[in-house]
């Protein structure tokens, strides 16, 4: 999401993403359709986030909008976001908040090299939550996909991982056959936006009033 929000500010020289979930609302559902997902992820996930809340229950009972009592009483991740970042943030419902928080489009802001490793059996960040078509639409991004390997594991024979080979292979490449000063990344232009119509792939529904 940051490297999409910065677009041609970005500070960075390239970025890595493993294992992203790119689009949460598509993950949500997923997971909530399978016992597995429902069952065991986001269970473990939820009964982290109500623990959290129960250490910190003094400084949640201070933000009136939050209903204490319910989510120390929550099963599930999803419950977690409905009770505790909807009413905080002001979305309606935690698909509202997943949608807005995704990186989907964010994807076709990029404008420094980065590099995304995903495998296509993730329980957690579902092969249908891959926007495969905005990795194609943008040439400064690269979708690197695999049959196996799970959420953040790609274990290999003899207690080895093998994502971290790729990652180090992508970032040497940068860092010493890449001339990454040479890069220029194209401004982003808003043309069409003043003409009263346009895409902007970063355009965000939530309202963030500076003081």
């Amino acid at each position: 999401m940051y490297c999409g929000e910065e677009g041609s500010n970005c500070v960075l020289k390239g970025a890595i993403a493993c294992s992203n979930p790119f689009n949460l609302e598509v993950s949500s559902k997923i997971l909530q359709n399978s016992y597995m997902g429902k069952e065991v992820y986001l269970r473990v996930m939820g009964s982290s986030l109500k623990e959290l809340a129960r250490r910190h229950r003094d400084a949640l009972e201070q933000h009136s909008k939050v209903d204490v009592e319910a989510v120390l009483d929550i099963t599930y991740l999803n419950e977690f976001d409905r009770l505790i970042q909807c009413p905080i943030w002001g979305y309606p419902t935690e698909y509202a908040y997943y949608r807005d928080a995704s990186s989907t489009d964010a994807i076709l802001s990029i404008k420094i090299p980065f590099l995304a490793i995903n495998s296509v059996d993730d329980p957690i960040a579902v092969k249908e939550a891959i926007p495969f078509e905005e990795f194609q639409q943008n040439p400064n991004t690269i979708l690197l996909t695999t049959t196996l390997g799970g959420h953040l594991c790609w274990f290999e024979m003899g207690g080895g991982r093998w994502f971290p080979k790729p990652v180090a292979n992508f970032l040497n490449h940068l860092a010493f056959k890449c001339d990454l000063d040479s890069l220029k990344p194209e401004e982003a232009s808003d043309a069409d936006l003043t003409q009263g119509h346009g895409y902007s792939p970063m355009r965000r529904k939530m309202l963030i009033v500076e003081d």
